[in-house]
C-alpha cells in the first residue's frame, strides 16, 4: 500500500486484517492462478455399490448458481433433485429489480420516519426487505434499542443472531458488515457484552 500512497501507513495504524484460502485447480503448463480463480473443476468418484463423492475445486460467489446446477447434474439423480429453478430466484430481501433500489429506499423513509437517507440505503443494501423484520413498528430510532456503533442498532443485532447465525461482535462487525471499520475499542467491547448477555440466546432460524 505505501508503494502508492504519499501518506503512509504504519501496523499500528490498521484496524483490522484477515486472510482466507481459496482452492484452485491445477491445470498443468498453461495454468494460471489469475485466470483460474473464476474457474472450477468437478471431481466425480463413483463406484458400485459405495457412495458417490462428489469434489469441488475452485469457484467463486459470482459463478455459485452455474457451480451448484453443474454438480446437481453430476449428482442430483441419486437424491431425486428436482428441475432448475436458481436462475431467476432472487436472493432474499432483493425481490425488486437493481433500478428500483432508489423506491425501496424511499418507501423505508416512508415508513420509518426516523431513518436517515444513509441509513436507509445501508439497511437496503444490506437486507432489502428483509430490514422491516427488525424495523417492525419502531416509530423512532429508541423503539430499536441500543446504538452500538454508527446506526448500528440491537433490533438489527438480534436479527443477525436469529437470521444470519451471528455469534460475536468480530461476526457483526466484519463478517455481516464492515461496520466494524469504524468502531471503537469502546464500542466493540458494548457490543460483545450486549451478545453474551442474550440469555437464553435467541433460537437461530435457517432463512427460507
Amino acid at each position: 500500500m505505501n508503494r502508492y500512497f504519499r501518506d503512509k501507513v504504519t501496523p499500528d495504524e490498521l484496524v483490522w486484517s484477515f486472510a482466507g484460502v481459496r482452492a484452485l485447480h491445477n491445470g498443468g503448463a498453461e495454468w494460471r492462478a489469475a485466470t483460474a480463480a473464476g474457474n472450477y473443476v468437478l471431481a466425480f468418484d463413483k463406484r458400485a455399490h459405495t457412495a458417490p463423492l462428489l469434489t469441488v475445486y475452485g469457484g467463486r460467489v459470482t459463478t455459485h448458481r452455474k457451480l451448484a446446477e453443474t454438480a446437481m447434474a453430476k449428482i442430483g439423480h441419486y437424491f431425486e433433485a428436482g428441475p432448475r429453478w436458481t436462475a431467476n430466484s432472487r436472493l432474499p430481501g432483493g425481490e425488486f429489480t437493481s433500478d428500483a433500489f432508489g423506491d425501496v429506499v424511499a418507501e423505508m423513509m416512508a415508513r420509518w420516519p426516523f431513518l436517515t437517507e444513509a441509513h436507509a440505503r445501508r439497511l437496503v443494501r444490506a437486507y432489502g426487505t428483509r430490514a422491516e423484520r427488525f424495523l417492525g413498528d419502531a416509530q423512532k430510532m429508541d423503539d430499536l434499542g441500543e446504538r452500538f456503533t454508527g446506526d448500528l442498532t440491537a433490533a438489527e443485532v438480534r436479527y443477525l443472531v436469529v437470521h444470519e447465525w451471528a455469534e460475536t461482535a468480530e461476526d457483526v462487525l466484519y463478517r455481516r458488515s464492515k461496520l466494524g471499520l469504524g468502531a471503537s475499542d469502546e464500542e466493540r467491547q458494548a457490543l460483545a457484552r450486549f451478545l453474551g448477555a442474550l440469555n437464553p440466546a435467541p433460537a437461530r432460524q435457517a432463512a427460507p
